[in-house]
């Protein structure tokens, strides 16, 4: 979580001398102590303060809502699952996972096989504003009938990495053959 380090630590004493140990901690009291929900962005960090050479073993973390109030909305879009292999798979891409980075441009990215420039992007929040250009697979074949996977159609899939120097409006891409993946500044078609 991104606590400034301002706020100090958070002790929790003496935990687990003799067996397991339940231990609760309130979101809320994170925030007072200067928690940013907006910006958690690491995962839970614990360690001894008074020992070395300390083995830790955490397990069942949740997240719980005890008071009882904002509690999380549906997803306010159309969706499937489809089954695949032993589980499922939506057949959409749930726009609050969408996130962006600004370099020379605005660049989306967990918003499935899309262009990758969007019209805006909010750097603090890394939230993109606009809506992505979907790609469509270029398949054949018993494929046509089928709902497939994008990591299995034929295609070239921007993704955000090096772009050609001098060239700010270029993005990289992958391009899946039957062979080999080529990785280039260029689509192939």
């Amino acid at each position: 979580m991104c606590v400034s380090c301002s706020s100090g630590d958070r002790s929790l004493g003496v935990k687990g001398q003799d067996d397991w140990e339940e231990v609760s901690i309130e979101v809320d009291d994170l925030v007072d102590a200067g928690l940013s929900l907006v910006s958690v962005n690491t995962g839970i960090v614990i360690w001894a303060s008074q020992y070395t050479n300390t083995i830790f073993q955490i397990d069942n973390i949740r997240w719980e809502d005890t008071d009882g109030d904002n509690e999380p909305e549906d997803p306010q879009i159309e969706y499937n699952l489809l089954q695949y292999g032993k589980g499922n798979v939506s057949d959409v891409i749930n726009p609050s996972s969408y996130r962006c980075a600004v370099d020379y441009g605005n660049w989306i990215y967990n918003a499935g096989v899309v262009e990758p420039a969007i019209p805006g992007c909010n750097a603090a929040t890394k939230i993109p504003t606009g809506t992505p250009t979907k790609i469509f697979p270029q398949i054949i074949g018993n494929a046509l009938d089928k709902n497939v996977p994008t990591h299995k159609w034929w295609g070239s899939i921007p993704f955000r990495g090096e772009m050609r120097v001098g060239d700010v409006n270029d993005t990289a891409h992958v391009t899946a053959d039957p062979i080999r993946a080529r990785v280039s500044n260029k689509v192939y078609a």
